[in-house]
C-alpha cells in the first residue's frame, strides 16, 4: 500500500493480438521466458517503428503468461504526470511484492530500514533498493519471473536524465536480478535507445541482453491479411468488398499493422454520402509506404481528417482546433462529457461531440460512451497532429489547449467546490478509516472537477510567459476555494499536488513582479497551506 502503484499501467485486453496472428514471435518469446540455459539473456528488447505492433505483442505475452507475470508497466506519453520512470519502479516493486510473498516480506524489511526511499525520485535507488535487493529473497529459481515494460520510448523526453538512467538500468542492471528473472521491453528505435543497446552489446555481459527488431519478424504480411479479413468479414459477406480487395488492402499496409487497423476502422465506419466501396477505393489511392517510411501513415491520417472536416470552412476548422488542442493538451485522457463540462459557459451542448464523434478511426473511447476516456489510437497520431510539416492545416497548438483547459478548470472549480465534497457523515475521521472511500469520492466528485483540481497549475505553467490576466482568478481561487480544493486532493490521495502548485504560484507572481498587499497575502496563505 505504501508503494502507491499507478493504476491503469497494467495490461489491456483490448491490445492483445488477434487469435492466430504473431504466432512465430510469440513462440520465440515464450521459449526465451522458459529457457533454463544458464547463459540465456535476461533482457529482451523488442524494437520497431511506431505502428508495427510491439505493444500488442507485449500485452499478449503478459496475458499468455499470467502465471509467471511478476510485473507489467506500460508507459504512455498522454499520461506523463503519472507514467514516470520513478513511478514505474514503485509499481513494478508493488507487483513483485504481491506476486511473490518472500519478495514482499524482504521489501517490508527494506522499507522499515529505509522508509524515505519511497520519497526518492532517483530511479537507480528505487531499482536497487526495492527490486534488485528484494528479489534476492526468491527461493524458487526454477520458475520464471517475468517483468514486462511496454513503450519505454514514452517514458519521457530523450534529454531527460531519469529516462537515460532507466534505460541504463534495464540494459545493464538486470544482471543484478536472480537468474530466473526475464525482462521484456518494447521501444521505438530512438537514438538514445539504440545507443544504449549498442554499448551494452559490446560490453562483457552482452550475453545478458537480446535485441529483436520488428522488421525481422516473419509472417507479418500474412498476419495483417488475417486481421483485415477478420475485421472486414461483414463487408465481404455482404458483397461490399471482395477477398481480393481485402488482400490488396493488407498489402497496402506494407508491414504497418497500425495502418491496417486505422484503414479498416475508417472503411468500416459510417458517414453520409460515401459508401464502403468508395472509402476502400480512396484509401487504396493513398501513397504506399514501408515499415521505415512514416509518410504512408501520415497520408492516411490527413486523408481521414480531410474527409471529416472542410478545410475551406473557417468555423469548422476553428472548432476542430479549439477542441482537439484540448484533447492533446490534457494531462490525463478526458471523456467527451468531462471535456464538454470544461468548455466556456456560452458553448453549445454538443460542441465536443460534433468534433470527436467522427474521429473514431483515430481516437479510442469515442464509440463506447460519452464517459469513456478519449485518447489517440496510437502515439503516432499525437506526434502527427503536433508536427506542422506532416499535418499541415490540421496541425494543433498545445498552448491553445492549455489556455482553454486552464480557463475551464477555474470555471469548474468555482462552480463545484464546496465544503464536504464527498458528502461524508463525519469530517473527524481519517480517510483511511472511511469504508469504500474511493466509491464515495467517484460518486460525489465529477471527473472534470477531479481533473481541474489536479492539473490547473500545470496548464498555467505551459502557457509560455506569465499573464497578468490570470491574477484575478488566482485571487478568487485562493481567497474562496483553496481549502475545498485541498479537500479534493486529500480525498483523491494526491495532496502532494498542493506543494507543486504552491511553488508554481509563488514563482508566477514573482515573475509578474506583483508586490501589492493582496498578492502578498495570497503567497503567504499558500505557503501556510
Amino acid at each position: 500500500e505504501k508503494l502507491k502503484p499507478i493504476s491503469g499501467a497494467w495490461m489491456d485486453r483490448n491490445k492483445i493480438c488477434l487469435e492466430g496472428t504473431r504466432m512465430s514471435i510469440l513462440k520465440d518469446i515464450s521459449e526465451w521466458i522458459y529457457s533454463s540455459n544458464e547463459i540465456a539473456p535476461q533482457v529482451l528488447f523488442l524494437c520497431g517503428e511506431a505502428g508495427t505492433g510491439k505493444s500488442t505483442i507485449s500485452h499478449t505475452i503478459g496475458y499468455k503468461h499470467q502465471d509467471l507475470l511478476g510485473a507489467f508497466f506500460c508507459f504512455d506519453r498522454t499520461l506523463l504526470t503519472t507514467r514516470t520512470p520513478w513511478n514505474a519502479m514503485r509499481t513494478i516493486a508493488y507487483h513483485l511484492a504481491i506476486k511473490a510473498t518472500e519478495i514482499g516480506y524482504q521489501m517490508l524489511e527494506a522499507l522499515g530500514a529505509y522508509p524515505y526511499i519511497l520519497e526518492s525520485y532517483n530511479v537507480e535507488d528505487l531499482w536497487k533498493s526495492l527490486i534488485v535487493q528484494s528479489s534476492q529473497a526468491m527461493t524458487d529459481l526454477d520458475q520464471p519471473m517475468l517483468i514486462v515494460i511496454d513503450a519505454l520510448d514514452e517514458s519521457g523526453a530523450k534529454e531527460d536524465v531519469e529516462r537515460e538512467n532507466l534505460l541504463s538500468l534495464i540494459v545493464n542492471g538486470a544482471h543484478g536480478l536472480p537468474k530466473n528473472f526475464r525482462v521484456l521491453v518494447t521501444s521505438r528505435p530512438e537514438y538514445d535507445v539504440i545507443e544504449h543497446l549498442h554499448i551494452a552489446k559490446e560490453a562483457p555481459n552482452t550475453k545478458l541482453l537480446r535485441i529483436k527488431y520488428m522488421d525481422e519478424i516473419k509472417g507479418t504480411q500474412d498476419d495483417i491479411l488475417l486481421y483485415v479479413n477478420t475485421i472486414m468479414k461483414q463487408e465481404i459477406d455482404s458483397g461490399k468488398l471482395t477477398s481480393n480487395q481485402c488482400k490488396s488492402l493488407a498489402e497496402k499496409a506494407a508491414g504497418f499493422f497500425l495502418w491496417a487497423v486505422v484503414a479498416c476502422k475508417f472503411i468500416h465506419g459510417r458517414r453520409a454520402g460515401i459508401t464502403v466501396p468508395e472509402r476502400f477505393k480512396r484509401v487504396m489511392n493513398l501513397k504506399k509506404g514501408n515499415t521505415n517510411d512514416f509518410r504512408a501513415l501520415d497520408e492516411l491520417y490527413i486523408y481521414i481528417l480531410k474527409e471529416t472536416f472542410d478545410v475551406t470552412d473557417v468555423d469548422d476548422m476553428d472548432r476542430y482546433k479549439f477542441i482537439m488542442s484540448q484533447v492533446l493538451a490534457a494531462f490525463e485522457p478526458l471523456s467527451q462529457n468531462a471535456l464538454q463540462n470544461l468548455q466556456p459557459e456560452n458553448s453549445e451542448k454538443d460542441t465536443v461531440n460534433c468534433v470527436l464523434s467522427f474521429l473514431g478511426s483515430l481516437f479510442t473511447g469515442i464509440s463506447k460512451s460519452d464517459d469513456a476516456p478519449v485518447k489517440p489510437v496510437h502515439i503516432s497520431v499525437f506526434d502527427f497532429l503536433l508536427n506542422k510539416e506532416c499535418s499541415k492545416q490540421f496541425c494543433l497548438s498545445q498552448i491553445q489547449g492549455h489556455k482553454q483547459l486552464a480557463t475551464g478548470a477555474f470555471k469548474v472549480m468555482f462552480k463545484n467546490l464546496h465544503f464536504n465534497m464527498a458528502n461524508l457523515k463525519n469530517s473527524h475521521v481519517l480517510n483511511s478509516e472511511i469504508e469504500d472511500l474511493d466509491k464515495k469520492v467517484s460518486k460525489q466528485i465529477a471527473p472534470e472537477v477531479s481533473y481541474a483540481c489536479c492539473f490547473w497549475d500545470l496548464h498555467l505553467q505551459y502557457i509560455s510567459e506569465p499573464d497578468p490576466s490570470w491574477v484575478p482568478k488566482l485571487e478568487q481561487f485562493f481567497c474562496l476555494y483553496s481549502l475545498y480544493w485541498m479537500e479534493v486532493l486529500s480525498l483523491k490521495g494526491r495532496i502532494h499536488i498542493a506543494s507543486r502548485a504552491a511553488t508554481f504560484v509563488i514563482e508566477f507572481i514573482e515573475n509578474l513582479q506583483v508586490f501589492d498587499i493582496l498578492h502578498t497575502e495570497i503567497v503567504l496563505k499558500y505557503n501556510s497551506s
